[in-house]
């Protein structure tokens, strides 16, 4: 485990409180128990056997579902070995009292997209082009296979109260996606009455529009 540090991330205006610690994941280690139960539950995507929420209220949907190419150049960065993006995933400091590492509760802030996909990809949810043939993770080499489950991700973890992770989350979406006013609204406004409606008025992915439709 990595040595924890104590900063106030600050920007112009807005100062987050918030303690970090830089680890890496295995990519066996963070699909691992993967479960997307999210066509009956808007959000209800776990892994590392329930223990990371990758879908918070306050994420979007998953907006990658079609795009093939974005898919095949991630898998087969990380076949590479590649360097991808940090993930950065949040924890409730209050429920990390007296309780070891490995029982915190985690919820993904920045990372969803690449985490879903990864773990898709794993249980042979779609294929890849390798040397002109499409194959499935399943269909893979044992050599591919373990360059996969063990490609290390770059990781911080951000711990602090709701209010300062819902900040971070908009402090490090920004720069990089630019979030549209609605999603800004969902990260503030979490509830029931707000999940339902997330699918029909601000969902882009194909599940969301078949259920408009």
């Amino acid at each position: 485990m990595a040595k924890k540090t104590s900063k106030t991330v600050g920007g112009d205006t807005t100062k987050i409180d918030m303690s970090t610690i830089n680890e890496t994941i295995l990519i066996k280690d963070i699909c691992k128990g993967y479960v997307d139960n999210s066509l009956n539950d808007e959000g209800g995507i776990t892994s590392m056997d329930g223990r990371l929420n990758i879908r918070p209220r306050y994420q979007r949907t998953y907006i990658v579902e079609d795009n093939k190419v974005w898919k095949e150049n991630l898998i087969n960065s990380i076949l590479c070995g590649y360097p991808i993006n940090r993930i950065y995933i949040g924890v409730d400091k209050e429920n990390t009292k007296g309780k070891s590492f490995s029982e915190w509760a985690l919820e993904m802030l920045d990372g969803q997209q690449r985490t879903i996909t990864i773990c898709k990809f794993i249980n042979d949810a779609f294929s890849i082009k390798i040397d002109s043939n499409i194959v499935y993770y399943s269909g893979l080499s044992e050599e591919y296979k373990n360059r996969i489950m063990n490609y290390p991700l770059d990781a911080t973890y951000c711990i602090g109260n709701e209010e300062a992770r819902i900040k971070w989350f908009k402090r490090i979406n920004q720069p990089n996606s630019l979030l549209t006013d609605q999603e800004l609204r969902n990260s503030t406004y979490i509830g029931t009455f707000t999940e339902d409606a997330k699918k029909y008025f601000c969902a882009t992915s194909s599940r969301a529009i078949k259920e408009i439709n």
